[in-house]
């Protein structure tokens, strides 16, 4: 009697321990790497900077908005201090220079608003590109009269200019924000640089690069 009881003692041991074993040794799902050569998850979603990849309608709202706040920048400016009474040539140097100081800025705010990454130096950057229009030689025989017109036209190109050249920047320095991000989460293959142009006299332009990797 005592021999039967250690023998099913045994087999009951026996059998515990040949269910425990396989459990024991089961690797854990969760901690179980990876085979070699399975891609990588995926990271993280982030519709912040997801946004903030180069967009046409938020262009179209910054060169609008931008041109709207700078024009009435520079006009209150001008008729607060022009009296009426002299050729008011300084009020006029005075709102113009409001208008590509204030334009730049608004087109910058209007874009972070609208959930873009651009940079402000950049857009100032754009703004400067404006300045184009007054570097048209003049006419060695050159009137006083026709230097005025001339001016007036080069300047009216400037201002017409100034939103466009500052929220196009201001895009391509939000996308370059946007490939940047990319790049370092998903190894992206596609990575746009921009970079200022400098010469003896200051700054000379810029050097846009976009580089492709397949």
């Amino acid at each position: 009697m005592q021999a039967l009881t250690r023998y099913r003692i045994s087999s009951a041991i026996v059998v515990v321990i040949a269910v425990a074993v396989p459990r024991i040794g089961a690797a854990d799902p969760e901690s179980t790497p990876a085979p070699h050569g399975a891609p990588a998850p995926a990271p993280q979603r982030d519709d912040h900077m997801e946004r903030a990849r180069f967009s046409t309608k938020r262009l179209v709202v910054e060169i609008l908005g931008g041109a709207a706040v700078g024009s009435l920048a520079g006009y209150i400016t001008y008729r607060s201090t022009c009296d009426g009474r002299g050729d008011c040539f300084g009020s006029a140097l005075t709102g113009a220079a409001v208008n590509f100081a204030v334009t730049p800025l608004a087109t910058w705010g209007i874009g972070r608003w609208m959930s873009g990454q651009g940079s402000l130096t950049w857009t100032y950057i754009g703004a400067s590109a404006s300045f184009a229009a007054f570097s048209a030689p003049a006419p060695a025989n050159e009137s006083p009269g026709d230097a005025i017109a001339r001016i007036d036209t080069e300047f009216a190109i400037a201002s017409f200019l100034l939103p466009i050249t500052s929220a196009v920047l201001y895009e391509l320095s939000s996308h370059m924000a946007f490939t940047r991000w990319r790049t370092a989460t998903q190894s992206g293959n596609l990575a746009l640089s921009l970079a200022p142009r400098r010469d003896r006299g200051g700054l000379d332009g810029a050097m846009c690069r976009l580089a492709l990797r397949f």
